[in-house]
């Protein structure tokens, strides 16, 4: 399923060609449009999508195209198309740059994964690193119980990394509460939580890549100090320089969560002997919803910038 915006992406379109193409095809009984709803309970249509219809997929067999569904197999509810869509856009923005996206159903069979697991798909980098993702759209249908049964998939899984995107202050605020009082995030490398929009642009700039450095240096004047090699550094955390002081940066703009572990393994007995404080780098917008200076307040050896 997709929107007319998402096909003319995909296809090149413009949106006035594909606008007659779609009504023939509606016309003729292939594909189906529908009101997109899911966002809230009561809210109205937001725009439309499209999806095949049997008869649409019939046809495609008929001309020798491989189609291993029907369309009952795709049919979703409300909530879910919402949550559809926004994988699409995420698959277009991302394709654009290099990166490949897999889809739920792609993922649960790479994976081996239960077919009634909530994972939305997961986006791998150009370096192929995989980045697992959940969504949580603001509406006031993600109930206490669907967010405990995500902590009981993510807390179960192997993954490296895992992404957590959200839409709306209060939905963050809800998941990042769930997820901190619940999830073992340590088990993870990268256990993030961002809004979706901030999440995205993030993603695409920093995530494997060193352009957050270059951005840290130009703009605050921190600047990455080359590691030794063979010497001990007792953090995974990089070592950086900052107004002639040398510290370790403990990178927040992405609300890793496995960082709150990390931070807390570098002890005070650690900071004495080898006299470096953590340097913790935040987003004001979300520090005013997790507030890191109070969650770390027994942690007397962090700056906060």
């Amino acid at each position: 399923m997709l929107t007319i915006e998402q096909h003319s992406v995909r296809l090149r379109y413009t949106k006035g060609s594909l606008c007659h193409f779609l009504a023939r095809l509606l016309k003729s009984g292939l594909i189906q449009s529908k009101g997109i709803k899911g966002y809230t309970v009561n809210d109205e249509r937001k725009g439309k999508y499209y999806s095949v219809l049997n008869k649409g997929i019939t046809f495609l067999s008929d001309n020798d195209y491989e189609v291993p569904l029907r369309a009952e197999d795709i049919k979703m509810s409300d909530m879910r198309v919402s949550y559809e869509l926004e994988v699409n856009n995420l698959a277009n923005e991302f394709q654009l740059i290099g990166w490949s996206l897999l889809s739920i159903r792609e993922v649960k069979r790479e994976y081996g994964l239960n077919r009634g697991d909530n994972l939305h798909g997961s986006l791998s980098s150009p370096v192929l690193k995989e980045y697992p993702f959940y969504l949580f759209l603001n509406n006031d249908r993600i109930s206490n119980r669907w967010l405990n049964r995500v902590v009981r998939e993510v807390n179960k899984y192997g993954f490296r990394n895992m992404i957590l995107l959200t839409d709306g202050e209060e939905t963050f605020k809800r998941v990042f509460q769930a997820m901190f009082s619940k999830v073992e995030a340590f088990t993870y490398e990268q256990f993030m939580l961002m809004s979706l929009r901030f999440g995205k642009e993030y993603m695409k700039h920093y995530v494997d890549t060193d352009l957050l450095y270059d951005f840290i240096r130009d703009e605050v004047d921190i600047v990455r100090v080359e590691q030794e090699a063979g010497v001990d550094y007792h953090t995974s955390f990089e070592l950086v320089e900052f107004e002639g002081d040398e510290y370790y940066l403990a990178n927040m703009l992405n609300n890793n969560l496995a960082n709150i572990h990390h931070i807390k393994q570098y002890t005070r007995e650690k900071y004495m002997e080898y006299g470096r404080k953590l340097l913790l780098l935040m987003d004001i917008v979300t520090n005013s919803v997790i507030r890191y200076e109070e969650l770390l307040e027994t942690v007397h050896y962090i700056e906060y910038i």
